[in-house]
């Protein structure tokens, strides 16, 4: 999935093998995720906000882990987009994660 974003934006690759760049779209692989990248991405989003993941389509903090996990970008890094392309994210997320309905 591919959101453009409203300016550019500089990121770091959660690898950190790459030097930082800026791009002007965010791509969402999806396709590449393991079930291990959603529990994964459900430990962090618990240690991040000190609180369970009910519901992993409602919560905030496990769709931006999974963001993270299907763009290659810290986490940290995502929750610095301007307001309405985070949202942008979040609701491709959420569509992903309503997929299997």
């Amino acid at each position: 999935m591919l959101i453009k974003l409203s300016r550019p934006f500089e990121v770091e690759p959660a690898s950190g093998a790459t030097p930082a760049k800026t791009i002007g779209e965010l791509t969402l692989n999806f396709d590449q995720l393991t079930g291990n990248d959603v529990l994964s991405a459900e430990r962090m989003a618990i240690i991040e906000s000190a609180m369970p993941v009910l519901n992993m389509r409602t919560s905030g903090a496990f769709m931006l882990q999974m963001a993270a996990r299907a763009s290659g970008i810290d986490s940290a890094k995502l929750n610095q987009l301007p307001a309405l392309d985070f949202i942008a994210m979040i609701e491709r997320v959420q569509v992903f994660l309503s997929s299997g309905d």
